[in-house]
């Protein structure tokens, strides 16, 4: 799907281009959701930097799109909310 190849083309970037491949720990991957672990003290500045790695451009029928994508953060799945 799109949606999963843009997720997917994002983690390259997050891995790759961003250099945080030796900062963050990458959980898990469910079809367009990415779970990262990161240190405490760098949750604010690695979720800033994935959120925007996250927002693709892309060309549809001559149309530009961007597909929405949201960020949370949390001690637990249980306790996500949005990073401040």
């Amino acid at each position: 799907s799109t949606v999963g190849q843009l997720t997917n083309f994002a983690l390259e970037c997050i891995y790759h281009e961003s250099g945080l491949i030796h900062e963050l720990d990458f959980l898990l991957q469910i079809h367009d959701a990415v779970i990262f672990q990161s240190p405490s003290d760098k949750v604010q500045e690695h979720s800033e930097i994935v959120e925007k790695l996250m927002k693709i451009p892309l060309t549809i029928k001559g149309r530009d799109l961007t597909i929405p994508s949201d960020c949370e953060v949390g001690p637990s799945w249980g306790e996500l909310s949005k990073p401040k």
